[in-house]
């Protein structure tokens, strides 16, 4: 009876056994009959992370920017006015360039004032003081760089500023103090030919651009495969201010003797001439941001430095009448201005000529500080 039992579970137990001995080894012999190059892609595959030496492989950068310039405001500098006034063969008193400023103010402000007529306001001190300075504006502009490793690039960049060179209130406002004092004083005595003073002004208040040419040095804080990048950079260029220079006209007309007499005009041009061309040197810090392997967000605060200034220049070209023979002197406060259209008899106090003298030269380096932000591009 026992055996009749037990041998059925003999015999499944054996069975079982048997089973599981052929499938262990099985599964051993297969691991190790894998082959090795299998063995070793799947170890490199298993232990591969997502390698960021793929981004940027070739180096290169190039970004598009806006910004905006806060531009210098120098005061510094030397002024002086010219002296070409000479004695005149005709009269007591000296030929001049111009009522406007200098010795020709003063000689017709003697005159004005000794009559009991209002003095003149020179334009001098306008003349021989910085009164052209940079507005802050907008820039724009683009950059082409590349990784020279993974801390340091080089890049090259073209920053247009549109910042303009403009007068100062001062210089407009004193422009036109001169013209009416001009009227004031002088068209009492003209009246009493029956003639009359005119003055007025015409002011380009504000013209020209600036261009930055650079080459920088970037040193980055994270390597090239930072998605966040920090840097300070410093370079040096040239700087190149184009356009038109702001101008101020100072004229004045003179009519004297009634439509019988005759007229003389008296112009006085102002220039103000910034450095064509200047060295720059650069630093600044930024920040590059990248939203993917190609592109990304560039924010950027720099200082251009240049070795620039702006002169101030005038010209004076009076050109007296000679068809006639009319003379007029007027005199007073022991100084005397004339009117002629006959030199041979009394010469015009206005007979001399300015070409381009400098009144005033800035010195010193200005700061022209920029922020800009941009989008930059991989390739």
């Amino acid at each position: 009876m026992f055996f009749k039992k037990e041998l059925p579970l003999a015999f499944l137990a054996f069975c079982g056994t048997q089973c599981f001995a052929q499938t262990v080894p099985s599964l051993h012999l297969a691991a190790w009959q894998q082959s090795p190059d299998a063995q070793e892609s799947a170890s490199k595959t298993a232990s591969k992370p997502a390698s960021s030496s793929e981004v940027n492989e070739t180096g290169w950068e190039f970004d598009i920017h806006f910004g905006y310039t806060i531009a210098p405001h120098s005061t510094a500098g030397t002024g002086s006015l010219p002296d070409v006034s000479i004695p005149s063969s005709t009269s007591a008193d000296r030929l001049q360039p111009s009522y406007f400023f200098g010795g020709g103010a003063a000689q017709a402000s003697a005159v004005s004032t000794g009559n009991g007529f209002a003095p003149i306001s020179p334009y001098d001190s306008a003349l021989t003081t910085a009164q052209a300075q940079r507005k802050n504006d907008f820039s724009l502009g683009f950059r082409l760089g590349m990784d020279m490793n993974r801390w340091v690039g080089l890049e090259y960049q073209l920053e247009f500023g549109l910042t303009p060179l403009r007068l100062s209130n001062f210089a407009e406002n004193q422009a036109a103090v001169t013209a009416s004092s001009i009227q004031t004083g002088l068209s009492p005595l003209m009246a009493q030919t029956g003639g009359v003073a005119n003055a007025q002004t015409f002011i380009g208040s504000q013209s020209g651009r600036q261009i930055f040419n650079t080459l920088n040095a970037n040193f980055y804080l994270r390597p090239a495969e930072a998605k966040w990048r920090p840097y300070f950079s410093v370079g040096g260029g040239v700087l190149n201010n184009t356009g038109e220079d702001p101008s101020l006209d100072l004229l004045g007309t003179y009519q004297v003797g009634g439509s019988a007499g005759l007229v003389e005009s008296d112009q006085l041009k102002v220039r103000y001439e910034p450095t064509r061309i200047a060295p720059v040197a650069e630093y600044g810090i930024g920040l590059k941001h990248f939203l993917n392997q190609t592109i990304g967000l560039r924010f950027d605060l720099r200082d251009n430095i240049a070795w620039e200034n702006v002169r101030t220049k005038i010209f004076a070209f009076p050109v007296p009448p000679t068809a006639g023979t009319s003379t007029f002197l007027f005199s007073g406060n022991g100084r005397s201005i004339a009117f002629s259209n006959d030199q041979g008899t009394l010469q015009s106090t206005l007979t001399q000529t300015v070409n381009g003298a400098t009144t005033f030269n800035e010195t010193g380096i200005k700061h022209h500080i920029a922020a800009s932000v941009g989008i930059v591009f991989r390739f």
